[in-house]
Formats: structure tokens, C-alpha cells, sequence
């Protein structure tokens, strides 16, 4: 036998015996944080119990919850979202919380995270809901009518009613949320409320409140709004810091104003029926970005693209994508035949994904793929860089970004 292919002894006995040395080194290391950590939770335990039976005649159900106000667990597992079941309800609508999967409608709400399993459930039960999430809260609201709720993946830990009939809200991502209602002092009214639910200010309008967007930190909130006289519109936008008396208004003209959104950078999307307006901070304008005489027919404003669904003819299947940055920079312009459903763009990536009668597709400046599904498609949410595909009574999510 050749020197090269003589085996090289191995003292398996000394290298079994080092890991069983080193195993019980870690093991007794995990026993003692693990008894760390049930002393700690013990001692909680009894402090929590010791508070309650001292104060039991001051504490109310409302304190226990303000109490619990910033208490979320985060999604403990992450997955495939490929086997997640709920209820069909009516009027369902669909986000992110925590990188789980909300599920809202007229009978309740309930939270799901990465593995599929329920996290989250209450019956709160509102007849058109619509659902805004943050960093902080989940915001449930009544569209039409006057009631409105604070969740977090723990419980419900604040509800209100307005003095009117609610058009619309924001959410920011600190906990600072606003509510636009019709006012009986004046056309409009708009409540704006701290992370700790105390109404901070109260801002009133004259003419028709069409949206509202606050940004991450809460501290200043767009307004959106409409004039009509006689035949002629009248559209602006107002920024206005909040617990300041100075605001700025940017003219819109005769475009309608359909949504708004402050993005990551700052700055503020305005999206509108014959364009798409976008501003800094300050109000200036950064881009404006007209849609001639293509018909604006879906549309989606994410944390970083803008994305929009033209029809460039009457029946609709000649269309024309167009994706931006922010900053109002082109990501992708693209003809596309046949009709889109709806467009979601990416939080992530720069890419979106499109739905079609039987299809998903995915979408960026660089490359493309699409799958079949059967059933009613009702939304595409995007969690941590995957589509998830949300029906009347269940969700599966497809992995485009390889």
C-alpha cells in the first residue's frame, strides 16, 4: 500500500469524550437560564397578583387594558402560510401585523402567524370594517358608521365612537392615528389621537375630506381634500404638523384625489385620478407625474413603489404597468394585455404582483413568472418578501424571489 493511501488514525474515544464534555457544559448552562427564567416569570407573577389585591378598588377594565397597551408578541414562527384556514365572513379585508396575517371582517378579526396557527381572536364586529396596521396597533374601523377599535396581538385595548359617520382614518407607525368623521359643528371634522389614546387635536374642514395619511413618526398628517362649486373641483392637499396652528396647502387643481401615503423616505404619495402627485416633507413637489389620456383603473402605494394599472382603451385589456420609487423614478413601464384584477407592490423588492382571473403574476424590471389558482381571489398581501394569496376561507402564499 502506497504511503498516500494509508488511513490516518483517529482517536474516536477522545473526541466522543470532548463533546460529552462540552454537551454537558451547554446543557447545564440552558438549566440555569431556563430556571432564570420561570424565577423571573414567578416573581412577576406575584407582583402582578400582590397589585391587583391592593388596588383591586381602583382598577377598572379600561385601566387593565391601557396597561396592556404596549404588550405585542411578535410571530413566533415563520412559514409558508400554505395551510392557513378561517371563516368566510362578509366585506373581508385582509393586512400585516407583526408579520402575521390579519384577517378582518363583519364577524371578527383574527391573527395568524408564519406556521398558520391562530394567535389572535376577537369578535369585534363591524358592518363595513377596514383595517390599518402599524408598528404598534391594529386600527379597526367602521367605514359609514361611527365606531372604531385598538388591537394588538394580545387583546382589544381601546374602542371609541365617533360624533359622526366615519369617511376615513390613518395609522402611523409610533401609534398616533386619526380619524376624519362628518361633523355636526361643521362639514368635517378630523380627531387625532397619541399612542396612548388621548385626543391630542381636533382639526375641522369645510370642504369633502377624501383621505388621510399620517407619517412613521405621527407628527405630521396630510389632508386630503375636495371643493366643489357649482360645476367646477377644487382639490388640495394640507400638511399640517400636529399641535402646530401653521399648515401648508398644495393646490391639485381639478385632479381627484383618490389616496395618499407617506412612504420610508418621507415622502408623501398622492395618488390621483389623472396623476400621481409626489411631495417632501416640507410640501414641496417632487414629482408630478401626469397619466394623459390613459384611465387610471388599479393602483398600490407601498412602503417604497408606487404602482399603477392605465387602461389605454375602453374595454380595458389593453393596459399599460407603470411602477416608481418614490422619488416619482420610473422601475417599470410595460404594456400587458388582458384585464388585471388588482396590483400589489413590494414592501421589499422592486417588483409587484398582478392578479388576473386564473393567474398571479410576478413582476419586475428584469424578470417575470406567473401560477394558476382556482376560486375568488380577494388580495395579495406581502409578507416578508412572499405573496401571500388571501380567498373567502383561506390563504397560501407563493415564493417568487428565489
Amino acid at each position: 500500500m502506497s504511503e498516500k493511501n494509508k488511513s490516518i488514525p483517529v482517536r474516536t474515544d477522545a473526541i466522543l469524550k470532548d463533546n460529552m464534555s462540552y454537551n454537558r457544559y451547554y446543557m447545564k448552562v440552558s438549566s440555569r437560564f431556563a430556571a432564570a427564567k420561570w424565577i423571573t416569570l414567578l416573581l412577576f407573577t406575584v407582583y402582578l397578583v400582590c397589585m391587583l389585591v391592593a388596588a383591586r378598588g381602583s382598577i377598572t377594565y379600561e385601566n387593565f387594558m391601557y396597561l396592556l397597551r404596549d404588550f405585542n408578541l411578535s410571530s413566533s414562527a415563520s412559514g409558508a402560510y400554505s395551510s392557513v384556514v378561517y371563516e368566510e365572513q362578509q366585506n373581508m379585508t385582509f393586512s400585516v401585523f407583526k408579520n402575521a396575517l390579519a384577517v378582518s371582517g363583519s364577524s371578527g378579526i383574527r391573527l395568524f402567524d408564519g406556521a398558520g396557527n391562530s394567535v389572535f381572536r376577537d369578535n369585534v364586529s363591524y358592518k363595513t370594517p377596514v383595517l390599518l396596521t402599524g408598528d404598534k396597533y391594529m386600527l379597526l374601523y367602521d367605514e359609514g358608521g361611527r365606531d372604531f377599535s385598538l388591537l394588538t396581538t394580545l387583546t382589544r385595548v381601546s374602542s371609541g365612537t365617533t360624533e359622526g359617520d366615519i369617511l376615513c382614518c390613518a395609522m402611523s407607525e409610533k401609534g398616533v392615528y386619526a380619524i376624519a368623521f362628518r361633523n355636526p359643528e361643521a362639514k368635517f371634522a378630523i380627531d387625532v389621537y397619541n399612542s396612548s389614546f388621548r385626543n391630542v387635536e381636533r382639526i375641522y374642514r369645510d370642504s369633502y375630506v377624501t383621505g388621510l395619511a399620517l407619517d412613521a413618526s405621527g407628527d405630521h398628517i396630510a389632508i386630503m381634500s375636495v371643493r366643489y362649486d357649482d360645476w367646477d373641483v377644487a382639490a388640495e392637499v394640507s400638511i399640517l404638523q400636529i399641535g402646530e396652528s401653521t399648515s401648508r396647502s398644495i393646490p391639485l387643481g381639478d385632479r381627484l384625489p383618490l389616496y395618499c401615503r407617506y412612504m420610508q423616505g418621507g415622502h408623501l404619495a398622492v395618488v390621483c385620478d389623472t396623476a400621481v402627485v409626489v411631495l417632501s416633507e416640507n410640501g414641496d413637489i417632487v414629482a408630478d407625474i401626469s397619466l394623459d389620456s390613459m384611465t387610471l383603473s388599479n393602483f398600490h402605494v407601498s412602503e417604497r413603489l408606487i404602482a399603477l394599472v392605465c387602461s389605454e382603451n375602453v374595454l380595458g385589456n389593453e393596459n399599460r404597468i407603470l411602477v416608481y420609487t418614490e422619488a416619482g423614478v420610473p422601475v417599470i413601464d410595460c404594456a400587458s394585455e388582458g384585464k388585471i384584477s388588482s396590483i400589489t407592490a413590494s414592501d421589499i423588492y422592486d417588483c409587484i404582483y398582478l392578479s388576473r382571473e386564473n393567474t398571479i403574476e410576478y413582476l419586475s424590471s428584469d424578470n417575470s413568472a406567473a401560477v394558476e389558482y382556482t376560486g375568488s381571489l380577494l388580495q395579495i398581501c406581502e409578507i416578508e418578501g412572499r405573496a401571500v394569496v388571501c380567498f373567502p376561507g383561506s390563504a397560501f402564499s407563493v415564493n417568487f424571489i428565489k
